[in-house]
């Protein structure tokens, strides 16, 4: 496990290939650690970093830094520590949203970005998971329900071991502060600002994320691009691993062609 201290607070983050740097933002339910499979995937094209946001896995967890600035200034904070001049990036869900915000302000710390399952409208989020957020937040004063995790869970209709088992280390606080922190922001305005080539990427039975967010994507030009998967949930990254890495890789290592990118079949070695 490797960790660095952050203006006073410990901060999680593990690391994996040669190349480039990539770093992997992580959203409401998990860490760092549903990206392994990411990592390795990429590992021969990049050196990618996956880190725990505050409140989230094995970082420190304090309310006050559950805003979407502070995880933005948190981005630019890990860079500097690790002496990056800039580096694509990968965010999921709210991590999504963070990266987005960090490009708008900060073109030259992100060179390509690739926004999965980032609600741009905050009606966009589930009517569900936005009260269940709310619910959270009395939770936690009255700490009277144990067992939100196993609800939120099955909410996201989660299916992962990788997920299940790091949404038990999360603050459900980092949760509901967050997700109204993503409310009062214009993130439709941020998207606006990004100037670096950009790819969204959606599930069409996101059981939280209205994929018809792919059309704000699709508005800004030839600078941005998204594709909505068939057959993915919330984490395309884990239901359908090998086109989504495929996809990924094609946008990152080739972002000038972003009317070339498609989801393509995925080839089996003939074995004689």
């Amino acid at each position: 496990m490797s960790a660095v201290v952050i203006d006073g607070a410990v901060v999680h983050y593990e690391t994996w290939g040669r190349g480039p740097p990539l770093l992997l933002v992580h959203g409401w339910l998990g860490s760092w650690r549903y990206w392994m499979n990411t990592m390795e995937a990429l590992s021969s094209d990049f050196r990618a970093y996956a880190l725990d946001l505050w409140g989230f896995g094995d970082s420190a967890k304090d309310k006050s830094r559950y805003s979407i600035t502070s995880y933005a200034r948190l981005l630019q904070d890990f860079m500097e520590h690790m002496g990056m001049d800039g580096a694509a990036f990968v965010g999921h869900s709210v991590g999504g949203a963070v990266a987005m915000v960090l490009a708008a302000h900060h073109p030259e710390l992100v060179h390509r970005l690739v926004s999965v399952s980032v609600p741009v409208r905050a009606n966009a989020i589930s009517g569900k998971l936005r009260s269940f957020s709310n619910t959270l937040a009395s939770q936690v004063v009255l700490k009277q329900d144990p067992g939100w995790v196993k609800r939120l869970l099955a909410l996201a209709k989660v299916n992962h071991e990788t997920v299940a088992s790091e949404t038990l280390k999360t603050d459900p606080e980092a949760i509901s502060e967050s997700m109204r922190s993503l409310a009062s922001i214009d993130l439709a305005g941020e998207l606006r600002r990004v100037q670096c080539p950009q790819l969204a990427i959606l599930g069409r039975n996101d059981p939280l994320i209205d994929p018809a967010e792919a059309l704000l994507f699709d508005a800004l030009g030839e600078r941005s691009r998204s594709i909505t998967m068939e057959q993915p949930g919330h984490f395309p990254m884990l239901e359908e691993a090998p086109a989504f890495h495929r996809l990924l890789r094609d946008f990152l290592l080739d972002a000038e062609h972003l009317e070339d990118l498609r989801v393509k079949e995925m080839w089996h070695r003939r074995i004689r």
